[in-house]
């Protein structure tokens, strides 16, 4: 079955109309807009345009000057004439039938548009200059000179029923030559503003948001990302501010002072520290071509920021937008790099990038006049910075996740080792142990073996010694001195191996504990008596102030072993020629023994380590010592229920006493 050709052309020409309505076109030929419904009516197709190149031209000039008046022509759409050092002059007519509101709103915009002029006929003569109405605006005069104040341009309307009425705009910009425009009654000016207050509001409450976030993580992560991203999002908020007419509801004082500012900085500095961003996010993956391209863009954004003051701005945007976009496309093209390497957040970086790339195509094109100006592709930017802004975002948690498991991942393995290397120091000291047991075992039988060869030869001395003093004359007494001296030598000699055989046996935990009455007094004075035998070279003192009848239940053995490692003790850490003090005292139902030597102290953080066995003091150079004494002190005292405290001596040196129950 064939086509009908005509239906098939009717086909053709619909799909057209479909295709010019989607892209904000309507037909070049401007007629006059009738308002009719109480509803927006746009201004698009409906304007004719004329270019004042000299920049002289007024409204007197085009109303008297009939050639002026007809050069007018008609353009389609909306007013998109990229950048351009020309003054035009844009006229539309308006006529108002039926429930139309005499009363309403002509919005303009956009608002980075530097001076608009508006000329809105009141009076009937159409060709007559008295009968406009003008109003001053643009974003480089002072906010509260507007009529009224507003993001865009607004100025009030009041039109009579059925008659038809002009309007005259004149624009001047270094920005992009865009017009746009609506007849609104009030009630959609109320709720169109209130819109668009909200959608701005709530964009820069999103940057704002992941911007201060993002600074933050910087500040406790020290990750420069963090902060490239953060300074991006500042200066996005700065261009914004000025590109959306913000800057003029926030400042209207000051704002046409800085209104170019921000925008040009903003664009120029949200470049430069998106290529910083990149240059260290992908400085692990970009071959070297790719990283040349990207610090050859950072030094391009650098001179576009100096030649901001000398160069038009159209011509520097489109440069820097001519490289922006295929910045964006290798960004996105690396993203997929990051992402088949299992980098978190990769997917979500190729799409903010490449999102990113679509709506900086889509801008270029309105920007140089290829696309024509319409809803959809003058919000795009806005719409497609907050996509790219977000989808940043949660990569950059996501990375923050992965760092995050990284580190508990190595904290996991810390643990583990600190697992395996414990249990390898336990089997090695364990190891030490049955060395150090089966050493002190030979050291027991060697003494032991020592102490007995040598009591028989001790005994025969002894017994000779005895036989000396009985069977001969020593009417001077000096024989009996000498033999005195021999006995007290041979005395001191046996003591000595048996306390050495004492502390090996109880350095082994094989303390045995024989308990009997013992008068203390006399008991600690001969141990002075032999302390001054053994060590000579000191000075002792006995303060005694108990009762010479008070007694103790403990083993003399024992008791004697701790007080003679107290007075070693006290002699090896301590000079030549010192004093060693002992104190007996009873502190309420104990009898308090302190030995106080003139020597250098035990830290106070080191007092309670001295007495576990085998430790010694830092710093006490070659004194010799197995870390055994005072170990055996606290458990001789443990066994017979006291308490040994280490202190500082009122001079200086150490105390150490001893307490034990009386009974």
């Amino acid at each position: 079955m064939r086509c009908n050709p005509l239906k098939r052309l009717s086909v053709l020409n619909g799909l057209a109309i479909l295709i010019l309505w989607f892209m904000g076109l309507s037909s070049a030929h401007a007629g006059t807009i009738l308002l009719q419904e109480n509803h927006p009516y746009s201004i698009s197709g409906a304007l004719e345009i004329l270019r004042d190149s000299s920049s002289r031209l007024s409204l007197r000039d085009i109303l008297t000057s009939d050639p002026l008046s007809k050069g007018f022509e008609p353009i389609p759409g909306f007013l998109n004439k990229s950048y351009t050092s020309d003054t035009l002059w844009v006229r539309f007519d308006l006529q108002r039938t039926g429930p139309f509101p005499a009363d309403s709103f002509l919005m303009l915009g956009p608002p980075p548009l530097d001076f608009v002029t508006v000329y809105v006929q009141t009076g009937d003569d159409a060709n007559n200059p008295a009968a406009y109405a003008e109003f001053q605006l643009g974003d480089h005069l002072p906010t509260l000179q507007r009529p009224i104040i507003h993001l865009n341009f607004v100025v009030p309307l009041n039109l009579p029923n059925e008659r038809t009425r002009r309007v005259y705009i004149r624009l001047k910009t270094t920005s992009v030559m865009n017009l746009t425009g609506e007849i609104l009654p009030l009630k959609d000016f109320i709720s169109q503003t209130t819109r668009l207050n909200l959608m701005h509001e709530g964009w820069f409450a999103i940057a704002i948001f992941f911007g201060l976030i993002s600074l933050r993580l910087y500040w406790r992560l020290h990750d420069p990302l963090y902060a490239y991203y953060g300074l991006y999002i500042l200066v996005l908020i700065a261009n914004r501010a000025s590109a959306s007419g913000m800057l003029a509801m926030l400042w209207p004082q000051q704002a046409h002072y800085f209104a170019d500012i921000f925008q040009n900085l903003g664009i120029c500095l949200s470049f430069l520290f998106i290529l910083l961003f990149g240059l260290k996010l992908f400085s692990d993956i970009a071959n070297t071509w790719e990283y040349q391209f990207l610090k050859i863009a950072l030094l391009l954004s650098i001179v576009a920021i100096l030649c901001i003051p000398f160069i038009s701005w159209g011509t520097i945007f489109r440069s820097i937008l001519l490289i922006i976009i295929p910045t964006f496309f290798l960004y996105s093209w690396l993203s997929l790099r990051l992402a088949k390497r299992g980098e978190g957040g990769g997917w979500l970086y190729f799409s903010s990038f490449f999102v990113y790339s679509i709506v900086g195509i889509i801008t270029l094109m309105r920007l140089s006049g290829i696309l024509p100006v319409a809803w959809w592709n003058a919000n795009i930017s806005q719409i497609g910075l907050v996509c790219h802004l977000i989808l940043l975002a949660l990569a950059l948690i996501e990375r923050l996740y992965s760092i995050e498991q990284k580190a508990l991942s190595a904290e996991r393995n810390a643990k583990q080792n600190a697992i395996n290397m414990a249990a390898e120091m336990t089997v090695e000291l364990r190891e030490n142990q049955e060395e150090l047991k089966k050493a002190l075992e030979r050291q027991v039988r060697f003494v032991s073996m020592v102490s007995h060869e040598y009591r028989t030869p001790l005994a025969i001395i002894q017994g000779n010694l005895d036989l000396i003093s009985v069977f001969h004359d020593d009417p001077e007494g000096n024989l009996s001195f000498a033999v005195g001296k021999m006995k007290r030598a041979v005395t001191r000699l046996v003591e000595v191996l048996e306390i050495s055989l004492g502390k090996v046996r109880m350095a082994e935990d094989t303390m045995t504990v024989q308990k009997e009455p013992l008068s203390l007094s006399p008991f600690v004075a001969e141990i002075m008596v032999q302390a001054a035998d053994f060590w000579p070279d000191r000075q002792y003192v006995l303060s005694n102030k108990i009762d010479d009848n008070l007694k103790i239940n403990a083993d003399s053995r024992l008791m004697k072993t701790a007080l003679l490692n107290l007075l070693d003790n006290a002699v090896k850490y301590s000079p030549k020629g010192s004093t060693v003090e002992v104190l007996l005292h009873v502190i309420d139902e104990a009898v308090e023994i302190s030995v106080t030597d003139q020597g250098r102290g035990i830290p106070v953080h080191e007092r309670k380590r001295v007495l576990e066995k085998y430790y010694r003091c830092r710093g006490i150079g070659k004194i010799s010592g197995a870390g055994l004494g005072l170990y055996l002190v606290a458990r001789i005292v443990e066994e017979h229920q006291g308490q040994i405290i280490i202190t500082e001596g009122i001079t200086g040196g150490t105390k150490v006493s001893i307490q034990l129950p009386i009974g």
